[in-house]
């Protein structure tokens, strides 16, 4: 998943206007891969791998298994990421949910086979957009929107929810947008969900009201491109 923070409110000229951009070979993607994987083991003890790699290589991944399988031109939908500034502690949430699979195993099992089945659903249908070229897909849009609010809704019987995140999910949700945590959950980050028949307006408004009650807004999009590099000394 790509950031785009070209938007600077300030108006000073942004790096892509100062600097020239290089590419980076993939011996050297591979090491800062290497290296981001190294502080994933430090900050959260046993990482899938999966955000190292998408930060690293861009694009999108599907993680089944302890296999990642890059998906190819899943290039059409705007994410608004809002930032909880809640810290979270993501071998305690962990925890959290081995805690509630050893006293109810059968229902925590029953729930995280339906997450897998909700992310299948979601990757099929985000399959189907991109053989319409994410062009005429309303229906299609209408089904990501309802299964991101279904992953939530277990997620958040899982116990890695948190206060803060149900009140972005309020107030996204005010304004029309479907909200979900993301990663360990436990505060950290949400992204809503932002189709092409989403109203601009609406997204300002949520950004606006979000800022107000304290959280940090970023808009950013589905399969970016990934670590990038740019000369300074050519300043």
């Amino acid at each position: 998943m790509g950031i785009n923070n070209q938007h600077e409110i300030n108006g000073n000229p942004s790096i892509e206007e100062l600097c020239s951009e290089f590419d980076l070979s993939t011996k050297e993607k591979d090491l800062i891969c290497s290296w981001a994987f190294m502080s994933e083991k430090i900050m959260h003890g046993t990482p899938s791998g999966i955000d190292n790699s998408v930060a690293t290589y861009g694009g999108v991944v599907t993680f089944c298994s302890g296999s990642m399988t890059p998906q190819s031109d899943l290039v059409g939908l705007d994410i608004l990421l809002t930032n909880t500034c809640v810290g979270r502690n993501t071998r305690q949430l962990v925890a959290t949910v081995r805690e509630r699979y050893d006293m109810f195993p059968l229902v925590v099992e029953q729930i995280l086979e339906a997450v897998e089945k909700l992310s299948l659903s979601a990757l099929n249908t985000l399959q189907a957009c991109r053989v319409k070229q994410f062009s005429d897909c309303a229906e299609e849009f209408s089904r990501l929107e309802s299964l991101v609010d279904m992953n939530q809704g277990l997620l958040a019987s899982l116990g890695v929810s948190h206060p803060s995140l149900e009140k972005v999910i309020q107030i996204t949700a005010g304004h029309g947008l479907h909200t979900k945590l993301t990663g360990a959950g436990g505060g950290g980050v949400a992204f809503s969900l932002v189709t092409p028949g989403t109203e601009k307006i609406k997204v300002d408004q949520a950004k606006f009201e979000l800022e107000q009650a304290g959280f940090k807004c970023y808009t950013a999009y589905i399969g970016g491109a990934g670590v990038r590099a740019w000369n300074l000394s050519s300043v």
